[in-house]
């Protein structure tokens, strides 16, 4: 046991000093590839160099003291064939540098020489190919979303980072996931924000790096192509219309990328439009204009025509709207208001009430007064919205006619002046004429008159 004891010792004692060697010995810092000279003060030519290379637990010699050949049998051949003398003759030169390379190199010095590797050129995960073959990274406006870079076989880990624009600016922030190999490094990088609109076309940078070595940066870059929310529609009637004839909305909108979707509603019904997409390539966005028809009739007059806009870009709220009231023109209905009276009133006032659209500066025509059932017309009067009767007699009864226009015609006819009507009853005292005895008396008898009684 004792024995035991005193063999774990000397190794931890061996592994202590080969520590200390290793941590006294000066740096050498080489990249795969490259050619290195590990220098030497031997005072004789030729010295004898020891490598990291093990054979049956031991170092291993290249060459014996003074002996130019690298002669050790036990050498492996791929490293004996990048082995040279410096100019000095003291001085190990390597060529082609590999891992396999890495550790302490002794002659009268001792270098520890660390093998670096460049990490392959940074990979976009999520990136696509643009048609001019760029590197372009599609995202939402207002949407969160992540760039990914990836950054492989690098040793020691190297260092990953984002930058907006150019190199220039301070490292954006991010995340790092980093999956350790054997003596290589993976590590991805996140960066995660939300664009806003004039983040469309920024180019952004993945670049990885030694901290130490500016030599070996390797970057690649993307640009940001956003989908593009639409700016607020617009909704107009290209004009007033007679009812009859069709009726034209547009719908416009702009500013989205890709093309916003454009529909209609009218009535709880969703008609279907006319679309046409224009791309503004100054921009890269579209304009979209939709066209509504529809034969219209009176009763469209003032009814809502609702434009629907829906995009990609559209969360919140989810859709766009822009709406129009229908300005319909029809002929008026043209009623008259008249109050039943007696001869005993001054006069009596008859109203051409007129309701079309547009419903101002109307045109009256005559009013002209029959019999009911008969057609002849008793008189005319010059046209206007109201009629007054004076000195009022039984002959004032009869139908009055007016008649109205707003100078919309009736659909398919020349008719503009439309008809309204109303009957009225002027009542008057009875009036007997060429009176006879027999009806004196009859009207005697009934007020209670006798005529011998007067006698």
């Amino acid at each position: 046991m004792y024995n035991s004891m005193l063999d774990i010792l000397g190794i931890i004692l061996s592994l202590v000093i080969q520590l200390s060697v290793f941590c006294s010995a000066q740096q050498l810092v080489v990249t795969t590839g490259d050619n290195v000279t590990i220098p030497c003060t031997s005072v004789v030519a030729y010295p004898v160099w020891v490598g990291p290379e093990m054979h049956n637990g031991n170092v291993m010699n290249y060459n014996n003291p003074g002996n130019k050949t690298f002669a050790n049998p036990y050498l492996p051949v791929q490293k004996k064939v990048r082995l040279e003398w410096g100019s000095d003759d003291k001085s190990l030169v390597i060529k082609n540098v590999t891992m396999t390379d890495e550790g302490l190199y002794q002659c009268s010095d001792r270098t520890n020489l660390f093998v670096r590797v460049p990490p392959r050129t940074p990979i976009i995960s999520n990136a696509e190919q643009s048609t001019e073959n760029s590197l372009i990274i599609r995202a939402t406006e207002s949407q969160v979303t992540s760039l990914i870079c990836v950054s492989s076989g690098g040793y020691p880990e190297p260092l990953v980072e984002w930058y907006r624009g150019n190199t220039g600016t301070k490292p954006l922030i991010s995340t790092s996931t980093v999956t350790a190999g054997t003596r290589s490094y993976n590590v991805s990088e996140k960066y995660t924000f939300t664009p806003e609109r004039q983040d469309d076309g920024t180019r952004y940078i993945c670049q990885s790096s030694f901290k130490t070595d500016p030599r070996h940066i390797s970057a690649v870059s993307v640009e940001l192509v956003l989908n593009l929310k639409p700016n607020l529609p617009t909704a107009w009637q290209t004009s007033a219309v007679s009812a009859g004839n069709i009726a034209e909305v547009k719908c416009s909108i702009n500013g989205s990328r890709p093309a916003a979707n454009m529909s209609w509603s009218y009535q709880e019904e969703i008609p279907a439009g006319e679309v046409t997409s224009t791309l503004d390539t100054s921009s890269e966005t579209y304009t979209v204009i939709s066209l509504f028809k529809r034969r219209v009739s009176a009763e469209d007059n003032g009814q809502t025509v609702q434009c629907v806009v829906t995009h990609i870009a559209l969360i919140e709220p989810p859709q766009l709207t822009a709406s129009v009231a229908l300005n319909v023109h029809y002929p008026p209905v043209v009623t008259v208001t008249a109050t039943n009276t007696t001869v005993k009133a001054k006069h009596a006032v008859l109203i051409c009430n007129a309701t079309g659209s547009p419903n101002t500066n109307y045109k009256y025509g005559k009013w002209v007064h029959t019999w009911p059932g008969i057609n002849t017309v008793l008189s005319e009067k010059p046209g206007s919205e109201r009629l007054v009767l004076t000195n009022l007699t039984y002959e004032h009864s009869g139908v009055y006619t007016c008649s109205a226009s707003n100078r919309i015609k009736v659909f398919g006819t020349t008719k503009e002046f439309i008809e309204g009507s109303v009957k009225l009853l002027v009542k008057s005292f009875p009036v007997i004429t060429n009176p006879t005895v027999n009806s004196v008396n009859a009207s005697a008898a009934v007020n209670g008159w006798n005529s011998q009684s007067d006698g």
